[in-house]
């Protein structure tokens, strides 16, 4: 027994690593994409915040379109011209939009979208007809300034992800 004995005295205690102050790299690497998901999460947020105001102008949109049948041709025209006065609040400063009237109003719409959509087009209805007894409005005058406010809204869309780019 002395050979077995000699060889245990030989042996060693166990040895334990040097622990590092440092966290593993899987820790840094789970760190980092909880922080990557709650940026995403809050940039998600933010702009579906910041669309809120597109949404609701094409719901009300599609709300014409689809109750055109079901609601006169003159409350249509009214929901179609406060939608165009709201749309033209969000897309220029109120101080500027919120006292045109007229042509000018019309111009403006035209300016924020790009291409005389309403001046040229149905759009002289949202000047004249609101104010008439009854005015002889047709449906189809009805989708041509639907889809009019649809294209005003597109394209203040798309300057607000410009506008926000840019910053």
């Amino acid at each position: 027994m002395d050979k077995k004995q000699a060889l245990l005295d030989q042996l060693h205690g166990l040895q334990t690593p040097a622990v590092s102050s440092l966290p593993a790299i899987g820790w840094w690497l789970v760190a980092a994409l909880l922080c990557a998901a709650v940026y995403a999460g809050w940039r998600y947020q933010k702009n579906h915040r910041q669309r809120y105001w597109f949404r609701q102008a094409m719901d009300e949109i599609n709300t014409i379109r689809n109750n055109a049948e079901q609601q006169s041709e003159h409350v249509l025209l009214a929901r179609c011209s406060v939608l165009a006065r709201k749309l033209a609040l969000v897309g220029v400063p109120r101080t500027t939009s919120a006292s045109l009237v007229g042509e000018r109003w019309l111009q403006q719409l035209d300016s924020i979208c790009g291409e005389p959509v309403f001046s040229d087009g149905a759009g002289q209805l949202l000047v004249q007809a609101p104010y008439q007894l009854n005015p002889a409005i047709e449906p189809k005058q009805i989708d041509e300034i639907s889809n009019a406010l649809e294209q005003l809204a597109k394209q203040m869309l798309i300057k607000h992800k410009w506008q926000r780019n840019q910053r």
